[in-house]
């Protein structure tokens, strides 16, 4: 066997929420075959190049179920042919030492050996290898796995159709490379988790409100008003989304330094969040003075208004708010209505590329750098630096690991 097999941890294991597994060389495939069944039933050395294959992985060394085995976990596989008559596999699992482990000793039960240094391998990536891998590695939902994994192929292909574009016409490329762009920035949320700050009047039932929407007591939670201190964050999804939510302290006019001091925090949170959602107590009267207090933090384009309390009778009309162009929901924290709605409404405004084919950049930093190119006057040259993030090689020292 002229191209021996050899098992990588490309994203060490406990680095991020999902790791990278490589098996490479001419026994790849076999090996992924001793350790994989696909959901499709497709068999490994059937799975077409550069197609997500969702499956699990499975320990087949239990002599009481060798058929179906112990599974270690569900995860993605990409198979490719190598330059040297061989295959590369990926496999994408959570990223649990433990995991990365028994899939490295499965592999090695398969004939595989162990490369724990892989710079050849790394040395052969090109950027956006090293984009994936690196983002990969901060994936914190299936979702956003599916996505991430896509862009290996889907991204090269549209770097170069912009560059056919440039080398048209440098108008032409630059429309394109934008619109890649900003659909980029969207997907950021996708990526890296989007922050979103609930903020209201002391006693609006922020905390249950919370709790009722991500099924988690994660909140303190009192009928006393003013429990919540400071600001209290939870990492959760919605549809897929990984969002950081921040339960921040309830405002109050006659606050004392203490929760002065975590109101201030509070605001800053605001300013900083992908969405605000504003809990309103429906029941008690007008806060007039909380939303003067808003005001200058309040983004129409980002804030919901969640009138809570919506098993009470209401005290106010939704007309009186003071941003108009921000969706009003009523909900009830106790009760759960409009919990739905109000999820429905945060993942829309997140506003996410909804399509997980559609090409995007995976990083802030590769979409400043080629953000620089939209001021470049030379189509030609841009053409050349597209061509270049998909086939050029990157040093083994900079490849992630």
């Amino acid at each position: 066997m002229t191209n021996p097999t050899t098992v990588s941890a490309m994203t060490p294991g406990g680095m991020g929420a999902m790791a990278v597994v490589r098996l490479a060389g001419d026994g790849a495939v076999a090996a992924l075959g001793s350790m994989f069944a696909s959901h499709s039933g497709v068999a490994p050395e059937s799975i077409e190049p550069d197609r997500l294959t969702y499956g699990r992985f499975v320990d087949r060394s239990d002599e009481k179920d060798p058929a179906n085995g112990e599974t270690l976990d569900d995860g993605i596989v990409v198979v490719r042919p190598d330059a040297r008559g061989g295959h590369s596999v990926d496999m994408t699992v959570h990223g649990s030492p433990r995991v990365v482990e028994r899939l490295c000793l499965l592999a090695k039960r398969a004939g595989a050996v162990l490369d724990p240094h892989p710079s050849e391998v790394r040395s052969t990536w090109t950027t956006i290898d090293a984009e994936v891998a690196s983002a990969l590695a901060r994936a914190k939902t299936r979702r956003a796995v599916r996505f991430i994994a896509r862009q290996r192929t889907t991204l090269p292909a549209e770097l170069e159709r912009i560059a056919t574009a440039y080398e048209r016409s440098a108008d032409e490329g630059r429309t394109q490379l934008a619109r890649l762009i900003e659909r980029s920035r969207r997907a950021q949320t996708l990526i890296d988790e989007a922050q979103v700050v609930f903020t209201g009047p002391t006693n609006a039932g922020k905390s249950t409100l919370i709790n009722r929407l991500f099924d988690r007591a994660r909140s303190l939670v009192s009928p006393q008003p003013g429990t919540t201190r400071d600001w209290v964050d939870a990492e959760v999804a919605i549809d897929g989304i990984p969002l950081r939510v921040f339960d921040t302290a309830g405002w109050r006019e006659r606050a004392d330094a203490l929760e002065t001091d975590a109101i201030a925090r509070g605001l800053e949170q605001l300013r900083n969040a992908d969405a605000q959602v504003i809990v309103l107590d429906g029941s008690a009267p007008f806060p007039t003075a909380f939303l003067n207090h808003l005001h200058a933090h309040l983004d129409p384009n980002r804030a919901i208004i969640a009138m809570n309390k919506a098993d009470h009778r209401a005290a106010w009309r939704p007309d009186r708010l003071p941003a108009p162009g921000s969706p009003v929901i009523a909900t009830s924290g106790l009760t759960g209505e409009g919990a739905s709605e109000l999820r429905a409404t945060l993942s829309q405004m997140l506003s996410i590329v909804e399509d997980a084919t559609l090409p995007t950049l995976l990083s802030a930093g590769h979409i400043d750098r080629m953000s620089q190119l939209l001021s470049d006057e030379a189509g030609p040259i841009c053409a050349q630096k597209l061509r270049r993030q998909c086939s050029a090689r990157i040093p083994a020292e900079s490849a992630p690991s």
